[in-house]
Order: C-alpha cells, then sequence, then structure tokens
C-alpha cells in the first residue's frame, strides 16, 4: 500500500482520534519511522532522546485534518505498571508527541495538547522527561494562554513518582527568570 494511502482516510473527521484498528496502528507506526528519520539529521540530536515506542499497553491518538494524518501523542495510563522498575505510574503520562514536518507552526501541537487536557480533564498530566526546547516553547505558549491547566501539567522522571515530577508552569517561569537575570547582568558589564 502506498505511504500517502495509508496516511490518508477521506472518511475521518478532522480531529484527535484514539487509534484503535490496525489501520491507525499503521498510521502511527509510520509516521514514528518518519520521526526517526528526521532524527538522523545532524540538527535533532536534542530530539533523539524523547522519542520512544509506544508500548502495546500505551494510547495512541492521531490529529487528522483533510483526511490526513497530521501528528499524534501517546500516553501512558495512570496505574499501568512500568515493566523495568515495577512502578505504577501515578497519573496520565504524555510519553511521546509528533506533528509532521508538513505541518508544524499551524496549531497542531497544540490542539494534540487540547485533547490531551480536554480527555483527562480531572487528572493531572503529566509529561516525560526530557522534554525538548521546541516542546517547552510549545508547553509555554499553550499555559500562557491556559491558565486553569497551568497547576495541572508536570515534567516527570521515569514513572514521576512523589519527589520525580515537578510544575511544568514553575519550572518555565523559574527558566525565563533565570535568563533575565543572566541578560540584566551582561548587560552592565563593561565592555
Amino acid at each position: 500500500m502506498p505511504l500517502d494511502d495509508v496516511l490518508s482516510d477521506k472518511a475521518k473527521e478532522d480531529g484527535c482520534f484514539q487509534a484503535k484498528s490496525s489501520k491507525e496502528r499503521a498510521v502511527h507506526f509510520i509516521m514514528s519511522q518518519i520521526f526517526y528519520q528526521e532524527l538522523e539529521s545532524p540538527d535533532a540530536l536534542e530530539m533523539e532522546a524523547v522519542f520512544d515506542l509506544p508500548d502495546f499497553t500505551d494510547d495512541i491518538t492521531i490529529l487528522w485534518q483533510n483526511g490526513t494524518a497530521v501528528g499524534f501523542y501517546s500516553t501512558k495510563q495512570k496505574g499501568v505498571t512500568d515493566e523495568r522498575t515495577a512502578e505504577q505510574y501515578p497519573m496520565v503520562t504524555l510519553d511521546s508527541i509528533y506533528v509532521s514536518p508538513f505541518h508544524r507552526r499551524c496549531g497542531a501541537a497544540t490542539k494534540l495538547l487540547e485533547h490531551l487536557a480536554a480527555t483527562h480533564c480531572d487528572q493531572d498530566i503529566a509529561v516525560s522527561t526530557p522534554i525538548s526546547s521546541t516542546m517547552r516553547k510549545v508547553l509555554k505558549k499553550f499555559l500562557a494562554e491556559r491558565p486553569t491547566y497551568r497547576r495541572k501539567f508536570w515534567e516527570v522522571e521515569g514513572t514521576g513518582q512523589e519527589g520525580d515530577r515537578k510544575l511544568i508552569w514553575y519550572s518555565l517561569l523559574k527558566k525565563e527568570r533565570l535568563l533575565q537575570k543572566t541578560e540584566r547582568s551582561n548587560s552592565q558589564v563593561p565592555i
């Protein structure tokens, strides 16, 4: 089956839908392979550690626009056990997110985050580390425009047990303040 045929489904409505059928899982797999090809470029070193193929128990959600799959995210559900550590995930964890190169800077990542937040509106949401600088920018904009989510999104290491998590919003603010302080210090140094 040609690649474009797999990534297209004219019957699909626009929006985010959980991958349930074998064709939808194939869409995710192919998009994952495209992402891995992007990682082979020298500019993608930072992104390499961010992406991991989802486990069989992970939920995959695909964003469709005009009959084309443009992105996806995968989550580990609260209560699922990590195979390596035997710890349970204490909250829903965003494990991977990807938007195809042709659909970037058009709000697709924001739509994926909106769907994730709306789907789990009564729960905290973890974002597994490391978080790329591009994703930090998306999260900063997303949380700046949606104050109600600022205390719901957590940056986590491992499964996100107590002590292995911090609020993303506070982390972003702290980093911004440090950057401003450094800029002020540098501007006061005589040349």
